[in-house]
């Protein structure tokens, strides 16, 4: 049988190839890849020449597979046949530039439309594979940063006005994925439109300005099994690996499944016990009485209902990030088969909404200010063919959509029901969890019968995944399901006041002083575990002060906060207007870490820190003078976003005096480091310029090089410097350039 052959056609993707080693002298892919790496630096594909093929070597096991799951069942895919089949995906650009990239492919999607037989060329009885949706994992490169994706049979997702919708949400500020119309040639079949399609990733936040944090979606098992248990599915964690990884990962995690599983036990308990017909109302009041914030959720519902693409407001069409210093849940778009058009009149009951409309008008306001040309310009970019003049009409009528059924939904509001356990009804065995002192335990349940486990971390986040024990699901913390009550429980000790606009976090660990005539903010640590967090802020004319109380770090020592945080002292949507910051002898994993902020500070200094000193995440920042000294890890690191510094200073590095990642811009004048391993690196996809370099005592002066799979190498020009021969390199996909 011949290998099964795709071909993607494209303009639009980068495809590079990623290291999985940490620094350049051993950096050297380990697959025996047929790649011409320095050519592939930033392609970006012509619809002409350059294409992607899969070959799945075990061709005749995987045309099995498809036909089997086409065959046994009349109208879903079972779970059972999507497996994982090894794959070489190899990128094609001009005549003689090709690269070998390793994956696993497998079958996805829900209903049979993922399978599509209408081929003319297709018979069961012959060797040609019938066409179907891809979940692709690639272990090596990445297609323009994203290495996990999904191809889709365009019928399956009405593609073009997908395209179109998910341009318009990226617009409004939504997370959206990665999309784009290609051409797909399946074992030589003939060519076909697929849409490309990015999967809820870590990848995906960072793109949108997020850390990673919990992602959760709904686990559609027994949606789409045989015993069709409709009343019974709960959102999951999809990235259990994240939430393992240490104590406050799990605890993050678990708050964020616990809390939005509420809200789906109560829609559960609306259809099963009352029998209410209405399909959309996720009631989040519930959450939102004990301080969650649901803003942005529910002006992703308003957007969808204005666009009608209210498929995507099915319950289990959900998908949300958890960001717990704000406790607000962000939608993450997902499945909105969206129709673009006007809704027919009268409404039927069946289209009635039990949805906040409260937020309507800024929701119209973002509308009315979306910028056709940029638009336009995005959709065509992306694969369709599209006018101006329909882009404006689908506006005017979302708009009018929303509008119709502001005035025509009900008006009644939902009320809370009482909780009567009927999970307790089905025979199965399920998963509640608890707090025991402090530690997480989960109780093994069937009917009124349990059993406490203790497992490892490892495994725990595989209980919030229902990736433990196959057929065993997660419902939620046992003391949120009892009586008629709900039970939020609160696991930090956190307070909150209010500052310029905004809030200051902190824990009972910390004493400040706020002095606002000479606008001076003092925090003294009282506990080496203490924390201070300034949120959405604007510090002008500000000096902060952080005295710590430094220890030995201890490597289980936490390195997170409740809030999915690092710093001892850290500052999140925080605009500086030449603000000062001061902090000495901490014991965090960054002593200042700086989050989605902007703005100019003038003076950084930091002194005598356990681990890093200076984080800088999805910012932009002009820093006119750091100082900073005696940090046993990284003095600074930099990474996705932009920064200009005139003035460093660093003495004492345990690692790297200055580390710029993830697709980072950075440019110092005068950049002065002593005593550390590696004085500069410039690494994944980060462009670096420095006017003037005086270094001394260290192992490496200049690194570039690639860490991360999903990114390409690192760049560095360097004009004054004073590096010693052979102190400075670079890896096959990076590079640093000297200018006299």
């Amino acid at each position: 049988m011949k290998n099964l052959s795709l071909t993607l056609i494209s303009f639009f993707f980068i495809l590079s190839v990623a290291s999985s080693e940490n620094y350049i002298d051993n950096n050297s892919i380990k697959e025996n890849l047929n790649c011409n790496i320095g050519s592939f630096e930033n392609v970006s594909f012509t619809n002409k020449a350059e294409e992607i093929s899969i070959e799945i070597p075990n061709s005749s096991a995987w045309s099995r597979n498809v036909f089997e799951a086409f065959l046994e069942n009349k109208t879903y895919i079972l779970e059972k046949y999507k497996k994982k089949f090894y794959a070489k995906v190899t990128l094609k650009s001009g005549k003689n530039k090709k690269c070998l990239l390793e994956s696993k492919i497998r079958i996805h999607g829900d209903n049979l439309d993922h399978i599509d037989i209408s081929n003319p060329l297709f018979q069961f009885n012959t060797n040609n594979t019938p066409l179907t949706s891809l979940d692709v994992d690639l272990k090596v490169g990445n297609v323009n940063n994203i290495v996990k994706f999904k191809l889709l049979i365009p019928e399956t997702r009405n593609s073009e006005n997908y395209i179109i919708l998910q341009s318009i949400l990226s617009e409004l500020g939504f997370i959206t994925p990665i999309t784009k119309l290609i051409n797909v040639n399946v074992n030589q079949t003939g060519k076909k439109k697929y849409l490309f399609l990015q999967k809820p990733s870590k990848e995906m936040l960072e793109r949108h300005g997020f850390k990673e944090g919990p992602i959760l979606a709904v686990d559609e098992t027994y949606l789409w099994s045989k015993t069709k248990r409709k009343d019974t599915y709960l959102p999951k964690l999809v990235n259990n690996k994240w939430a393992s990884t240490s104590d406050e990962h799990l605890r993050i995690s678990k708050e964020a499944l616990d809390v939005i599983s509420l809200i789906y036990l109560d829609y559960h308990q609306r259809h099963a016990v009352e029998k209410t017909s209405h399909i959309y109302e996720l009631y989040y009041k519930i959450l939102e009485n004990e301080g969650y914030d649901f803003s942005a959720v529910k002006k992703y519902d308003l957007s969808l209902i204005a666009l009608n693409s209210q498929h995507g407001l099915h319950p289990n069409n959900r998908k949300f990030y958890f960001d717990p210093l704000g406790k607000k849940f962000v939608p993450i778009s997902n499945d909105e088969d969206p129709l673009l058009k006007k809704y027919e009149l009268p409404l039927s009951i069946n289209n009635q909404f039990f949805i906040d409309f409260s937020l309507a008008d800024e929701v119209l306001f973002d509308l009315s200010n979306i910028d056709i040309d940029k638009l336009y310009s995005k959709v065509n970019l992306l694969g369709v063919e599209v006018s101006r003049e329909r882009l404006k009409h689908i506006l005017i009528d979302a708009k009018s959509n929303l509008n119709i059924y502001r005035k025509n939904n009900k008006k009644n509001e939902l009320s809370s029901v009482n909780y009567s356990n009927y999970f307790k009804k089905i025979d199965a065995e399920v998963f509640f969890s608890k707090y025991k002192k402090n530690k997480i335990i989960f109780e093994k349940c069937r009917f009124d019968k349990c059993e406490e486990i203790e497992l490892e971390n490892k495994e725990k986040s595989k209980i919030f995944s229902n990736k433990k024990d196959k057929g065993v699901q997660y419902i939620t913390d046992s003391s949120f399901y009892k009586g008629e009550k709900i039970i939020i429980k609160k696991n930090n000790n956190f307070s909150i006041s209010n500052f310029e606009n905004g809030n200051i976090y902190y824990n009972d660990k910390v004493k400040f002083n706020i002095d606002s005539k000479n606008r001076v903010i003092t925090i003294n640590q009282i506990n080496p575990e203490g924390r201070f967090v300034f949120y959405n802020t604007n510090l002008k004319n500000y000096k902060i002060i952080f005295n710590g109380i430094k220890k030995k770090y201890l490597k289980d020592q936490s390195r997170i906060s409740d809030f999915n945080l690092t710093g001892c002292l850290t500052f999140k949507n925080v605009f500086f207007n030449t603000a000062e910051i001061f902090v000495k002898n901490t014991d965090c994993e960054d002593a200042v870490n700086i989050v989605n902020s902007s703005g100019v500070i003038n003076m950084t200094e930091i002194s005598d820190t356990s681990s890093d000193a200076l984080d800088v995440d999805f910012s932009q920042l002009n820093f006119n003078k750091i100082n900073i000294s005696n940090a046993l890890n990284d003095c600074i690191d930099f990474s996705f976003g932009k920064y200009e510094a005139k003035d460093i200073n660093l003495l004492s590095c345990g690692d790297k005096g200055v580390s710029v990642g993830e697709k980072s811009t950075f440019n110092v004048d005068n950049l002065s480091i002593n005593k550390t391993k590696i004085a500069f690196a410039s690494k994944d996809s980060s462009l670096s310029s420095i006017k003037s370099l005086f270094s001394e005592n260290y192992e490496y002066c200049l690194l570039a090089y690639r860490k991360k799979q999903e990114f390409s190498g690192g760049k560095i020009t360097i004009k004054k410097n004073n590096c010693l021969p052979k102190t400075s390199f670079s890896d096959k996909y990076s590079n640093i350039r000297f200018i006299k």
